[in-house]
């Protein structure tokens, strides 16, 4: 079960976050978001880069990564939850955290993350967006509650 994603600008400001269950503290998932930038900003720095002695095929490969988006895997574990992190071309990072006993599998969890990175991209590419402000979009929260309900029925597809 999903219990909230976060949306990080390059600039480590939590432009949404949201937080999905019944009796939830919001304040809980604000200081989760806030740990898991120290380990965004970890991982991103062991992120491979092509150095001048990559094959042309291996550089290839690494650059399409990055340009991409990239999934930084589990970050940590806290209290009953698991949190994922995930980082943009543009620096933006995605947080999702999961409940302890999710059966969901990683490859899944990278799917959602692609889904949300669209989402988030439809969303910021409007006009009067600036980037970094709080991101106030009733689309945007409607499709990701819709995503977060079908994980949580265990009816998402990775399509």
């Amino acid at each position: 079960m999903i219990a909230c994603i976060t949306i990080i600008s390059k600039d480590n400001n939590p432009v949404l976050l949201r937080v999905y269950g019944e009796g939830v503290e919001e304040s809980k998932f604000h200081y989760i978001s806030y740990c898991a930038i120290d380990l965004l900003e970890e991982r991103e720095r062991n992120l491979p880069f092509p150095g001048p002695e990559c094959k042309q095929e291996e550089r290839d490969r690494i650059l399409s990564m990055r340009r991409s988006g990239m999934f930084l895997g589990l970050l940590y574990p806290v209290e009953d939850y698991k949190v994922y992190g995930y980082v943009m071309s543009t620096g933006v990072r995605l947080v999702i955290v999961v409940d302890e006993n999710d059966k969901q599998d990683e490859s899944m969890v990278v799917a959602f993350f692609k889904k949300v990175h669209g989402l988030y991209t439809d969303s910021a590419s409007n006009p009067f967006y600036k980037a970094g402000q709080p991101l106030k979009n009733p689309k945007l929260d409607k499709d990701l509650a819709d995503l977060v309900r079908l994980w949580n029925a265990d009816a998402f597809a990775s399509k």
